[in-house]
């Protein structure tokens, strides 16, 4: 997430992630039942976006396992061997996902607190935000 602020500002960096987690959430969830339906073309689809977003945001692991489903699409082997590798696949992205989004949570947690702690101990109030970092027409804090 640091870099992604580094490079896009808190707020963007915040938005992107964000869209990252629901969008996500929601091909993978997709994946399953096109699987099932055995719709290799929608598959393709999906895992070449899911692949992009994350090297997008820096999930190397997820978009390397992207990387993998689109390889096996492409090769000729047994139904039921491709199908069995296909779910493999997807059951490691919903593994990766959900520790994606446990460390995103944690660190938005650990934001909170390190904030509230701030302001308890009497504080600036301001929780690292500055007029230049606040969204526009935020209230000014402090």
């Amino acid at each position: 997430m640091k870099e992604l602020e580094d490079d896009f500002g808190a707020e963007m960096a915040a938005e992107l992630l964000e869209l990252f987690l629901f969008d996500t959430g929601r091909r993978i969830s997709s994946l399953s039942h096109l699987i099932e339906r055995h719709d290799v073309k929608a598959l393709c689809a999906e895992t070449h976006s899911m692949k992009g977003s994350c090297g997008n945001i820096g999930a190397e692991r997820m978009a390397n396992l992207c990387r993998q489903l689109e390889q096996c699409l492409t090769l000729k082997t047994e139904p039921k061997l491709l199908i069995d590798r296909l779910r493999s696949l997807t059951l490691g992205l919903e593994r990766e996902f959900l520790m994606i989004k446990s460390a995103l949570n944690a660190e938005t947690d650990t934001t909170v607190k390190s904030c509230a702690t701030e302001i308890s101990s009497g504080g600036s109030g301001t929780c690292g935000v500055t007029e230049s970092s606040a969204p526009t027409g935020a209230a000014r804090v402090g």
